[in-house]
């Protein structure tokens, strides 16, 4: 079941990731999309 968040793009998906926030339309979990835009570690 894909369940929205707050913002636009940001979805949540029991069967992706076991519903770990993505990217809508993507796997890419949000905490590596946003290490790899700001560097963070």
């Amino acid at each position: 079941m894909v369940r929205a968040t707050q913002h636009r793009y940001i979805v949540s998906d029991s069967s992706i990731l076991n519903g770990e926030p993505i990217i809508e339309g993507t796997r890419t979990l949000l905490g590596r999309s946003r290490s790899a835009t700001f560097g963070d570690r």
